[in-house]
């Protein structure tokens, strides 16, 4: 009848760190041995019990195995639990505010990991500066390291995302708002590029709302002293150019 397993649903998290329990098994398996530390989230890379829909699936507790080898790997400091601050409803990954949220952090990284370093790897606010105050205040309160991670180069998109669209569909529009309002006719312009490869994505899924420079020069204005302050992307072993803000304590 095409509705979902309510029991396959509530069992998802508990599956969720037996992967992660299978992963890190594997990894000790290795010669020479792992010797890096390993990021892990929670589901929907928030944290349990953080919503309504997070305390129901932790109804069912993580497996006996999965406890035990997180709780080795944050003895030998190998562990950072990674979570994204997405706050909405009960039905959304988080209904806490920042702070709580951030403590709730800290528990479950000392309940599950031993203590391990909280990562905030993800979250959005609508301005420059409010990334800026974000990433700082999540410092403030203890978090050990915190990401900007949506950087877009508007100069080279033309966009406030991570796609690009060629000068045949801009004249006329751009042919999906971030509201989700359709322009039929720049669609339409669209439309033949995504059939022959030659598209450069679009706004879909939230992929709007990135920020430029101004995230990383407001937040070097805002660290207090003594915080290490990152702001090199680095590829293929070769730091590029300024594209990623990692603040650390």
């Amino acid at each position: 009848n095409n509705l979902p397993n309510v029991v396959e649903i509530l069992r998802c998290r508990r599956r969720l760190f037996d992967f992660h329990r299978a992963t890190l098994e594997a990894l000790d398996r290795c010669e020479p041995p792992i010797r890096a530390p390993i990021a892990l989230q929670d589901g929907y890379g928030s944290l349990g019990g953080s919503s309504a829909l997070t305390k129901l699936l932790a109804v069912i507790p993580i497996s006996s195995g999965a406890q035990k080898i997180l709780k080795q790997w944050g003895q030998r400091n190998q562990l950072i639990l990674s979570f994204h601050y997405y706050p909405g409803g009960p039905t959304s990954a988080t209904d806490l505010s920042f702070e709580p949220f951030l403590q709730k952090a800290r528990s479950q990284s000392t309940s599950l990991m031993e203590g391990s370093p909280i990562f905030l790897t993800e979250f959005w606010t609508s301005t420059a500066k409010e990334d800026a105050e974000k990433m700082v205040e999540a410092l403030e309160l203890g978090v050990d390291g915190v990401t900007f991670w949506q950087y877009v180069d508007k100069n080279f998109t033309g966009t406030t995302g991570w796609f690009k669209y060629p000068p045949e569909v801009t004249k006329i529009g751009e042919p999906i708002t971030s509201e989700g309002v359709l322009n039929m006719d720049a669609w339409k312009a669209y439309e033949p590029t995504v059939k022959d490869g030659t598209f450069f994505g679009a706004m879909l899924n939230g992929a709007a709302g990135g920020q430029q420079d101004d995230v990383i020069n407001d937040v070097m204005s805002l660290m207090p002293a003594g915080m290490d302050k990152r702001t090199d992307l680095v590829m293929d072993g070769q730091t590029k150019t300024q594209l990623a803000c990692c603040c650390c304590k």
